[in-house]
């Protein structure tokens, strides 16, 4: 049961990473409320959690650096988190 906590637990946490780099440091002036980039940070991520049991191409296994530390998939719900955040910020955009 420990297994899935610790899933569960990485997803959320590159939900939370993303949300943050993304509110903190790329689109802070459109996106007013952090609460809502946090929302669609951790949907994206499980989006991509998801893809990834559809799809099992990660291109970050055939790093062996990578191969070696992570046990589960982080590229895909990263790219999500990432494709969620930017498409919730492009909505929100005023100034086109």
């Amino acid at each position: 049961m420990n297994f899935y906590y610790n899933l569960l637990i990485t997803y959320i946490l590159i939900g939370v990473l993303f949300a943050s780099l993304f509110y903190f440091f790329i689109k802070k002036d459109i996106l007013k409320n952090y609460f809502f980039c946090l929302l669609f940070g951790i949907i994206g991520s499980f989006l991509g959690v998801f893809f990834d049991t559809m799809i099992n191409f990660d291109p970050l296994k055939y790093i062996a650096f990578f191969r070696d530390i992570f046990t589960i998939g982080i590229f895909w719900p990263s790219v999500f988190s990432f494709t969620v955040l930017f498409l919730y910020s492009k909505a929100f955009d005023n100034s086109y």
